[in-house]
């Protein structure tokens, strides 16, 4: 389901596009907006990268277990597996989790599918910045300033 919305789908696939020379940017709104949604993207991904890692790191947690209560003994995650598990959602936000984490477009998630997109954080958390050491301490081995695991 690649867009909901037909009447939308077609307004967009048959606009006239902005023809742009070498050396010509977009308006500043228009770039300003393409901006803000890449930043929001990014800080989107950066959230559900810290979230995966947080699971990773629960005893009782697995993908495949969570697979399973999310497919209710079934082969495959669907949007009505979603929608019990999300009640309140609508159905544009859970097609929208559908296609995030599709790979092969059938509209709903193998246990393939599942575990790559939660086995595979996008990127490694980026370091905390350290304070220096106060004159006459030592400094802590890195392995000893891992922040203490969250009740």
């Amino acid at each position: 389901m690649c867009c909901e919305d037909e009447f939308f789908k077609q307004q967009a696939l048959t606009r006239p596009s902005l023809e742009l020379k070498k050396d010509e940017r977009l308006p500043q709104a228009v770039d300003f907006a393409v901006l803000q949604i890449i930043e929001a993207e990014f800080n989107m991904q950066r959230r559900i990268d810290s979230e995966k890692r947080y699971l990773a790191t629960e005893e009782d947690y697995t993908p495949e277990a969570c697979f399973e209560m999310l497919a209710d003994k079934k082969d495959n995650i669907e949007i009505d597996d979603l929608r019990a598990f999300i009640p309140g959602a609508s159905e544009s936000v859970l097609s929208a989790l559908i296609r995030r984490i599709d790979i092969n477009d059938d509209n709903k998630l193998s246990l393939a599918e599942w575990n790559q997109f939660m086995v595979n954080p996008a990127a490694e958390p980026e370091p905390v910045p350290q304070k220096a050491p106060e004159e006459g301490k030592k400094a802590a081995p890195a392995d000893q300033q891992k922040a203490a695991p969250a009740d």
